[in-house]
């Protein structure tokens, strides 16, 4: 239940970025390159009171409630993103024969 609180609170406050940007024709019209989106979301997250940082692979990361998350930024559809929230579960060894 807490993974899905924190899922969806993650979604929540990435939802308006692209809205605050401009509407959708217009962001259809204007070139979004991959700096400009990442400074997008940067800009904005700082605001927000996180502390961003665009990694080697060009995404966005971000810390939320102690788990890392990150933004993959892609010029190709300015109105889509895909936020990531990697190792979200943790495996371990059986112990065999024990």
């Amino acid at each position: 239940m807490a993974m899905t609180k924190m899922v969806i609170g993650a979604v929540i406050c990435l939802l308006f970025v692209l809205p605050s940007a401009g509407s959708a024709g217009e962001l259809s019209q204007v070139g979004w390159s991959k700096k400009r989106l990442q400074d997008l979301y940067v800009t904005y997250l700082k605001k927000e009171g996180y502390g961003p940082a665009v990694d080697r692979d060009g995404e966005v990361g971000f810390e939320w409630e102690d788990h890392p998350l990150f933004v993959a930024v892609s010029e190709d559809d300015p109105l889509f993103f895909r936020l990531v929230l990697p190792n979200i579960v943790s495996f371990r060894r059986a112990r065999r024969g024990q």
